[in-house]
């Protein structure tokens, strides 16, 4: 049986390593010392947080008095976050203000906010207006999505599909097609990834993931 030493009121270094400190036991402690060892767990973060340097990441959070406020509700933004979808514990409306934010910021064509706040409505957006999420894990889902985009694009897929144009949709999926009742090609056009040696790692993976030659 692994050996689980009492927190103690010793403040923790920034060199502390100790693999066994943590284990899970057998049995479980009394709620008093799992308390114990979140709060352990929280002051070494903070010490190392105040010494910590050598990496681009911003130390300097004051986030705490407001997002604990949402720790004890299950949110989850699942789909379009233009549209408010059935699974009702979530923060669209926030995400559908961040994302309406920098559309406004990068001066690009708004959305009718009226016709995203009516669930019954038919009319449809203008395909020139903005489209946009909120990334749930930072750099590496947003290079993705990107590679993804530019890879259908230029490869000759529509985005966005008008169906009153159909006859001259190219180059979109066979199964889109099917659908749609419009003929599909084979072939698309080859993309490559142009990359600079100190871009972020995640663009490198995008590329595998999305199946995209690159050239750095």
């Amino acid at each position: 049986m692994e050996h689980h030493p009492q927190t103690h009121a010793v403040k923790p270094k920034v060199g502390d390593w100790d693999l066994r400190h943590y284990l899970i036991p057998e049995k479980r402690h009394p709620e008093s010392e799992v308390h114990a060892e979140m709060v352990s767990v929280s002051e070494k973060l903070k010490v190392i947080q105040e010494h910590f340097i050598g990496y681009q990441a911003n130390c300097y959070f004051q986030h705490g008095k407001d997002l604990n406020l949402y720790l004890d509700n299950h949110i989850n933004n699942i789909g379009d976050p233009f549209q408010r979808g059935t699974f009702l514990l979530n923060s669209k409306e926030v995400e559908y203000a961040v994302a309406r934010y920098y559309a406004q910021l990068w001066n690009v064509q708004m959305r009718d906010i009226d016709i995203d706040s009516d669930p019954t409505t038919t009319k449809m957006q203008s395909g020139d207006a903005y489209w946009g999420y909120v990334l749930s894990m930072g750099s590496s889902e947003g290079n993705i999505m990107s590679a993804w985009m530019g890879r259908d694009y230029i490869g000759g897929k529509y985005l966005i599909i008008n169906k009153e144009r159909k006859n001259i949709v190219p180059k979109i999926s066979k199964i889109v097609c099917n659908k749609m009742g419009v003929k599909a090609f084979d072939e698309l056009k080859e993309t490559v990834f142009f990359t600079s040696t100190s871009a972020h790692y995640s663009v490198v993976k995008s590329t595998v993931l999305m199946n995209i030659n690159s050239f750095t």
